[in-house]
């Protein structure tokens, strides 16, 4: 028993890291997208994403995924999965989020 808390306590350590790397590399992406830089974007893009699919994979793995002590763990994971997702969907945050692209500003012209 006392073998798996420490396993366990392990487990939550190495996660807990790759948890706060991953916030770390979600900062720098949006700080990245918001001032147009797309090659970091991007980069850290794929590095929040991987980390976070191998955080969910892992605790799968070890069969922890929905066991309650590692509710936050598998919940930080999916949030940043879905936040970098939606984030790269919807373009934003980009260096004008809220610009019409020329197509749009050209039919809008004539409308109005």
């Amino acid at each position: 028993m006392a073998e798996r808390k420490i396993r366990f306590k392990v487990i939550e350590k190495y996660l807990t890291i790759a948890i706060l790397a991953e916030t770390l590399f979600f900062i720098l992406y949006m700080i990245f997208a918001g001032v147009g830089n797309t090659g970091f974007k991007v980069v850290f893009a794929v590095l929040c994403l991987l980390i976070s699919i191998a955080v969910l994979a892992f605790l799968y793995l070890k069969k922890e995924l929905f066991r309650p002590r590692c509710t936050w763990m598998t919940f930080a994971a999916a949030a940043i999965v879905l936040l970098v997702l939606l984030s790269l969907i919807l373009n934003f945050p980009s260096p004008k989020p809220l610009a019409m692209p020329q197509a749009a500003a050209f039919v809008m012209q004539y409308w109005i």
